[in-house]
């Protein structure tokens, strides 16, 4: 069987060949057939996918330009040979400008075939260009023949893909459809290219900004193949040897040895030294990553550095020069800029070890500056456990015998950025891990530039002579194997241009570090918050990236004119393909009259930019927004509005400082929220477009459209000729008598008036006024004219609908009256200390009690009038949301924080009331995605500046923390792993505004309980801590045991909270805790006695009632700082009504008012409670 079909293949191959030559046999005698030039025309442009396609007939290397022939123009190219044995043929026309684009040529054949249908139908036309003694293949064009027998073939063709090119190659073929992979026949020829140019190129005129805008810095991605002209660049080599400096990232792990963190308890074994002590310290050889010990002696000691000096390497001297510089500005500096170092052993010492640092520099090249390990903080292995630097002794400070401690002084400063950034991150906020190193390290750097007051030059250096950088160098991939300075000249940077373009100066590291987030998400929140709240951090590292090219003195794309950045040279990258990885970016060059395309093979995240070469733009905007056009602006108004550029930021300032800011819609319409402002006082407002360019200010004078307040009027008698009191300084005051003006007068500067008027006879009304000179005129004040020696006028306390007694106090010894619509409803008696109490029936909600004071020769004061409340308030909303908004409406007329809940996931905030009293913040509801916009009307009634959000992302999404940040708000969020975790991230949030010394401990998932002891936890601005039923989550104990607790009550069960944890918290009180636990036998109970024991009086100002079902807890949640607020309790009641140990412990207390929180209570025992 193999034989046979050996036979038949070289069969096969015979007749195969044996027709080719008859076909060239019968090319060779055809005759040439006659041009037509009425013929029609066929167009098409050239497609520059796919690949030549392969021949069923044998022929020359395509690829070899040599078996191409030179055709002039009107030659007869040669027949096509089909697969229906039909032939086709061609002759080449001419190349000319195309008709309707400049940058296109025109190749034009003429076409004829046999037959007009039987035939292959698809006529192609291929073209190469030749580099290198090769042909690479560009494109192609295609027509369908089909129903022609001639025409003419005009091709579109780029002229930039053979401007430098003497012919252009083609290779035609005919093939029955677009799908099939083989030509029947193919011809292969050249022709002279007309555009063919022997000058040299063209200049390059234009930057290609490519970057890749993911932040993931572990993977790349393709740059694509650009075709883009390159040009010569030449490094700088001349650096200081400074500029090789480096530091240690020493990886330690903080969460996994949180249990061996040191204890200020543990000072009293920590020992003290004197100036000329010995140490051994644990320090790392770089070079082998190993530990050793090195004694060291004290050569300093002062407010807040011990230096310590290892080997000799310095005199004591230089020590206490490095020492009193440290503590003099360095400490300082760092601290008032970035935060607090952590003081973990509780020395209020920062040692400081100057050594030389075995990194193995061996005369030039890069080298270890300093470092700071975490691990010292911790009771771990070749730990020092303290707060230590470790400074380097050689080369930092030089290789001769004359020491340059400055370089010891930036290091300083660089290192004490990376302790009091483990502070903030790890300690504080309670971060797993440390925060991300470029940014850590930028941070880092800013610190030696705040400290020394001028731009890192060996960082703007070493930019300037890096060859990774201009070949792509990540601004987040970390190339500890690589060229490690380029990531330091980058981090220093890329600091510097956000503090530039945030427009915040050095208090924008320190929001950055106290950012939850430690990772880029953390700048890009500022960036969203101070530069542009639709900035991703993809596009805010490519404008980066342009401002490094660019330098333009405005807007993003440059350093707004700080002359230090002036210094930076142009990075231009060689080559033209590359995998960038995340944060990665390469500037490259092209002539613009040859054009350029994106590659369609690039990465998703890989974005295009191109730029002018000549100063100018190219595309980018750098024209400022016109300045905007303000309406007016009283002293009434709590919003700016106005017009400017359309979707543009707009800021308004008073004295440089910022009182609000929004954006502008498409029509160029905004309104930025403020308070009100003084009349007079000068607002400034501009805006800031997309590209960053800001206009200048729009200037509104804040006009007077305030009244004056009421005049306050003393007594008038019937013996006197004049009226005295007080009212706006400068301000009009006129007296009327049955709306007829009878005297007037100017109010004196320091706000007191006197009127000279006629005598009045007792017993008439006069109307007091006080006009200001804008004309704005303020309530009037009427006044009776009383008989002389006349009582005061009572004062009475609030009345309800359900009280029987009024309370007050009037002129002692007189008799007190009570009306209601001219009708005595009680009288009574002050006593000697003017105190009265008089019984009077239940009055409806509504009606107005007049009370005024007869004295014993029977003249009456003036009246005063008391309104009547009702017992019961209702907050009660349609939603959850609504509820919680009326509940923030009944405590707050305004308030700088808020606290958000999602709505439907209460148990994060659970532990948050006590939080929420301590910044005066009514706690409200959100859903994960999105704020509803009741709750947007009620932040905005209350004209807060914070949000904190309670929860994780899981949550309350980053949608939620989106949307608050555009409209202006100050965003942070409080959210830990568990339920746990977010009660002991709110307390230490808590700690930080009160100390700590109190807890209320709840089980995590013993919701009713928690929600129970949450007012009074918030009366008193103590944490609820939540634990598991056993035990104390390990890092909860760690911080309770650092807190100097007072003391600690435990609200649940045994089967709950087990007698150990209240043994465990007893060893670390200051009071005896065991016998405080508050329980019951059912969560009604517990909360009976929660109220038995901490609101012992038997008058309440309130008594706010909510529904006890765990799925209803959330009207509770939103009571609790309300009732921590009235100093009430929060009672919750049960669908079935009131237990009896509530009852009882309600049976001996009466309440002020009743607060019905959210709907659907059980309305006996509202009636009991109200009753």
């Amino acid at each position: 069987m193999k034989r046979l079909f050996a036979i038949f293949l070289v069969i096969q191959l015979v007749l195969i060949n044996t027709a080719v030559y008859a076909q060239e046999q019968q090319k060779a005698s055809a005759p040439k057939p006659k041009i037509n030039m009425n013929a029609k025309s066929m167009s098409a442009k050239i497609s520059v996918d796919g690949k030549p396609r392969q021949s069923r007939v044998i022929e020359a290397d395509f690829n070899d330009p040599s078996t191409y022939p030179l055709m002039g123009e009107g030659e007869f190219v040669d027949y096509l040979f089909d697969s229906y044995a039909t032939y086709q043929y061609f002759y080449f026309m001419n190349v000319t400008d195309d008709d309707y684009d400049s940058d296109l040529m025109n190749v034009q054949l003429y076409y004829g075939s046999e037959d007009a249908y039987i035939k292959d139908r698809i006529f192609t036309v291929e073209f190469f260009k030749e580099e290198s003694n090769r042909l690479n293949f560009l494109g192609y064009i295609e027509i369908d023949t089909y129903g022609s027998t001639e025409g003419f073939i005009n091709s579109a063709i780029p002229k930039a893909d053979f401007t430098n090119e003497a012919y252009i190659y083609m290779r035609a073929g005919v093939s029955d459809s677009i799908y099939s992979e083989y030509f029947s026949d193919t011809i292969t020829f050249k022709v002279a290219n007309p555009f063919y140019s022997t000058t040299p190129p063209l200049k390059d005129d234009k930057y290609a900004v490519i970057s890749n805008e993911s932040i993931d810095a572990e993977f790349t991605q393709p740059t694509g193949t650009f075709n883009l002209r390159n040009m010569k660049y030449t490094f700088d080599k001349n650096l200081e040897p400074s500029a090789y400096r480096v530091d240690v990232n020493k990886p330690f792990d903080a969460a996994g040895n949180r249990s061996k963190l040191i204890r200020k308890s543990q000072k009293s074994i920590m020992p003290s030294y004197r100036v000329g002590d010995t140490k051994y310290f644990w320090v790392t050889d770089i070079t082998t990553d190993g530990s050793y010990e090195l004694s060291a002696r004290l050569a300093y000691s002062g407010t807040k550095a011990n230096v310590w000096v290892g080997d000799y390497e310095i005199s004591d001297y230089e020590a206490q020069q490095i020492g009193q510089e440290f503590d003099s500005k360095i400490y300082s500096t760092v601290t008032s800029n970035f935060g607090r170092e952590s003081d973990i052993n509780g020395d209020g010492k920062i040692n400081i070890l100057t050594y030389d640092i075995q990194d193995g520099f061996n005369g030039s090249g890069g080298f270890v500056g300093g470092y700071f390990w975490s691990g010292d903080l911790y009771n771990v292995p070749s730990s020092n456990q303290s707060e230590i630097f470790y400074i380097d002794t050689y080369p930092s400070m030089g290789t001769g015998s004359q020491k340059d401690l400055s370089s010891a002084y930036e290091t300083l400063a660089h290192e004490f950025q990376h302790m009091v950034n483990f502070n903030q991150n790890a300690l504080i906020e309670g971060n797993d891990s440390d925060m991300d190193i470029w940014l850590d390290e930028g941070l880092s750097m800013a610190a030696e530039q705040i400290y020394t007051g001028k731009g890192l030059s060996d960082r703007l250096n070493y930019y300037n002579s890096s060859s990774a950088i201009q070949n792509g160098h990540s601004l987040l991939y970390w190339d500890y194997y690589g060229d490690m300075l380029s990531n330091y000249s980058l981090s220093y940077l890329f600091a510097q241009y956000i503090k530039i373009q945030t427009n915040q100066g050095n208090r924008i590291f320190k929001e950055i570090m106290n950012d939850q987030n430690n990772n880029y998400r953390a700048v890009e929140n500022v960036a969203k918050k101070y530069i542009n709240p639709n900035m991703t951090f993809g596009k805010l590292m490519t404008n980066f990236r342009i401002a490094l090219l660019l330098k333009l003195p405005t807007g993003l794309y440059g350093f707004k004119g700080d002359p230090f950045f002036n210094g930076l040279e142009k990075k231009i990258f060689s080559g033209n393909s590359l995998n960038l990885r995340g944060g990665g970016s390469v500037v490259t060059t092209y002539s613009s009259k040859e054009g350029w395309s994106i590659p369609s093979n690039k990465g998703a995240d890989i974005t295009y930019t191109s730029l002018n070469m000549d100063g100018g733009t190219g595309g980018l905007d750098v024209t400022p927004p016109a300045a905007p056009a303000l309406n007016l602006v009283s002293d009434q108004h709590i919003a700016i509005t106005g017009t400017v550029e359309a979707n543009a930021i707009v800021y308004a300032k008073v004295d440089q400082t910022e009182i609000g800011r929004s954006s502008s819609s498409e029509s160029g319409a905004f309104s930025i929220d403020m308070e009100k402002q003084k009349a007079g006082i000068l607002i400034q407002v501009y805006a800031v477009d997309q590209a960053g360019n800001v206009s200048p200010s729009g200037n509104a004078k804040v006009q007077d459209k305030t009244a004056p307040t009421t005049p306050v009027v003393g007594e008038i008698t019937d013996a006197d000729s004049s009226i005295t009191g007080q009212a706006e300084p400068g301000s009009l005051v006129e007296v009327k008598r049955n709306s007829s003006l009878i005297a007037s007068g100017t109010v004196e500067p320091d706000g007191v008036f006197s009127v000279a008027f006629p005598i009045q006879a007792s017993g008439t009304k006069l109307d007091i006024t006080a006009a200001d000179k804008a004309g704005n005129v303020s309530e009037k004040v009427t006044m009776v004219v009383n008989k002389l020696n006349a009582p005061k006028q009572p004062t009475v306390t609030l009345v309800t609908d359900h009280e029987k007694v009024l309370i007050g106090v009037a002129e002692p010894e007189t008799t007190v009256i009570a009306k209601v619509s001219g009708k005595e409803i009680g009288k009574g008696n002050s006593d000697g200390n003017g105190k009265f109490s008089i019984s009077i029936p239940k009055q409806n909600s509504g009606a107005i009690v007049e009370i005024f004071a007869i004295d014993k020769t029977g003249n009456a004061s003036s009246s005063e009038t008391v309104t009547v409340t009702k017992k019961l308030q209702k907050a009660i909303g349609e939603t959850r949301y609504t509820t919680a908004t009326n509940v923030s409406q009944m405590g707050w007329e305004r308030a700088d924080t808020v606290l958000l809940v999602n709505g439907r996931a209460i148990v994060d905030g659970l532990t948050a009331t006590p939080l929420a009293a301590a910044k005066n913040a009514p706690i409200l509801l959100t859903t994960t995605d999105s704020v509803p916009i009741e709750t947007f009307a009620e932040i905005a009634r209350l004209k807060a500046k914070e949000i904190i959000l309670i929860g994780g992302t899981g949550v309350i999404s980053t949608k939620v923390e989106t949307a608050l940040t555009a409209k202006g708000y100050q965003v942070s969020r409080i959210g830990g792993l568990t339920r746990h975790n977010t009660s002991l991230l709110i307390a230490r949030e808590l700690d930080k505004l009160i100390d700590v010394n109190t807890i209320y401990m709840a089980y995590g998932w013993g919701e009713p309980d928690a929600l129970s002891i949450a007012a009074q936890a918030g009366q008193m601005k103590q944490p609820i801590i939540l634990t598991d039923k056993t035990t104390v989550p390990s890092e909860t104990l760690t911080w309770l045991k650092n807190e100097s607790l007072d003391n600690a009550y435990f609200i649940g069960g045994s089967g709950v909270i087990a007698s150990s944890i209240i043994s465990e918290i007893n060893k670390i009180s200051t009071k005896n805790v065991a016998n405080n636990r508050i329980s019951g036998l059912n969560r009604q109970e517990t909360n009976a006695n929660v109220i038995r024991t901490f609101y012992t009086g038997l008058e309440l100002p309130s008594i706010l009632i909510a529904k006890s079902e765990t799925e209803n807890l959330v009207d509770a949640l939103s009571a609790g700082p309300l009732a921590a607020k009235l100093k009430s309790p929060v009672l919750l009641v049960s669908y079935l009504g009131l237990f009896d140990q509530q009852k009882q412990v309600l049976s001996d207390k009466q309440s002020k008012y009743v607060h019905q929180i959210g709907g659907g209570v059980n309305s006996n025992a509202i009636n009991e409670v109200v009753k």
